[in-house]
């Protein structure tokens, strides 16, 4: 009888470890799964970068403040990016905000792994009389997952001009031509130039939206004069890239 006790003891001994094994075996394949599942979350996440950006504030010849904001931005993430908002702040000294520009449009607006956009726009600074108030900038860019592409326009004989001064800031004109290589209707095409100097140092963005839609295989000559820019980069300017795509909004 005592054997036969000391036999059950063993059995429940025995089960009991196997049970406990398969307890800690089963948390740990759960704390895999859910360490994968993070990583997984971590890569379906949008991140946007600046790669280049310039901002800079001058008098009008009327006497007004004006800014300029321009950028190329960059998905450094894993998955395409829609860019859904950016807002940028512009601070004096104190990083106290002088005047915001929300909303401003990115060309394109759905940014691939790995590829870039720009943005630019400039505003008038009402409370400012003087530019040298203008310390820095505030740059916030929302941005979600999609699967969507961008329907990428060809651009071709870009030329670079000096800008007709009347009542706006026109350091500089690019001009040239845009094809729309896919097989469906482009009707709400987007322009964007980038200008760089010699050092490919990006001083100021150029856009416009088209005023005519595009048949397939259709071609347009443009020209990019908005928004107004800085005097002081007129004569440094060397080098153009050039943005056109079929905006989906």
């Amino acid at each position: 009888m005592k054997k036969i006790c000391l036999f059950m003891l063993g059995c429940m001994f025995i089960l009991a470890l196997t049970a406990c094994s398969s307890e800690s075996q089963t948390t740990k394949t759960d704390e895999s799964q859910h360490s994968k599942k993070e990583v997984n979350v971590e890569k379906e996440k949008t991140k946007i970068d600046i790669l280049n950006e310039t901002f800079t504030a001058w008098k009008s010849i009327t006497g007004a403040v004006w800014v300029n904001y321009s950028a190329e931005i960059k998905n450094t993430g894993n998955v395409a990016a829609r860019i859904d908002d950016i807002v940028v702040d512009f601070l004096d000294g104190d990083e106290k905000i002088l005047q915001t520009a929300p909303m401003i449009s990115p060309i394109p607006d759905i940014i691939p792994p790995n590829e870039t956009a720009y943005i630019t726009e400039s505003i008038t600074l009402e409370t400012v009389k003087d530019p040298a108030e203008l310390k820095n900038t505030h740059i916030n860019i929302e941005s979600s997952k999609t699967d969507d592409e961008p329907m990428m326009l060809e651009t071709d004989n870009i030329e670079l001009s000096k800008g007709k001064h009347s009542d706006i800031q026109m350091p500089y004109l690019v001009t040239g031509t845009v094809t729309n290589s896919h097989s469906e209707k482009a009707d709400n095409i987007l322009i964007s130039a980038a200008l760089y100097n010699d050092k490919d140092e990006l001083l100021g963005v150029l856009k416009r939206t088209l005023d005519i839609s595009l048949d397939p295989h259709g071609s347009e000559k443009f020209e990019l004069n908005y928004p107004e820019l800085p005097d002081e980069i007129s004569g440094k300017v060397s080098k153009v890239k050039v943005k056109a795509y079929n905006s989906s909004y």
